[in-house]
């Protein structure tokens, strides 16, 4: 007899797996290279800076992984290129979100085909 309701799977993706599947979709991920994002001169930016010192005592104390000027180029992964991705830990390379995009995609894939 079976029990009617909800029922789970729990899906793996390998390495190759999650490579492949960001190849194909030309997904965008962040390289090694980094660059510093320049202040802007304008009234708007002199306001923003001014309000963000003002509001800066009201914001908790947390170390951010980078500072918040300098940003990741990204670039379409490509596993020909995987010298240029930061890759020293394969298990947070792909995020959470990701790794459940290119599941889903994958899997919707494979009941059509």
């Amino acid at each position: 007899s079976k029990i009617l309701g909800i029922g789970f799977l729990k899906i793996h993706a390998p390495w190759t797996v999650l490579c492949r599947e960001a190849e194909i979709m030309k997904l965008k991920m962040p390289t090694k290279k980094v660059y510093e994002v320049k202040q802007g001169s304008s009234l708007v930016e002199k306001i923003r800076l001014f309000s963000h010192k003002v509001t800066d005592p009201l914001h908790p104390k947390v170390d951010p992984k980078r500072p918040e000027d300098v940003k990741s180029l990204s670039l379409p992964f490509s596993k020909e290129k995987q010298h240029l991705f930061d890759l020293s830990d394969k298990d947070k390379f792909f995020d959470s979100k990701t790794r459940s995009s290119i599941v889903s995609i994958s899997f919707r894939m494979a009941v059509k085909g």
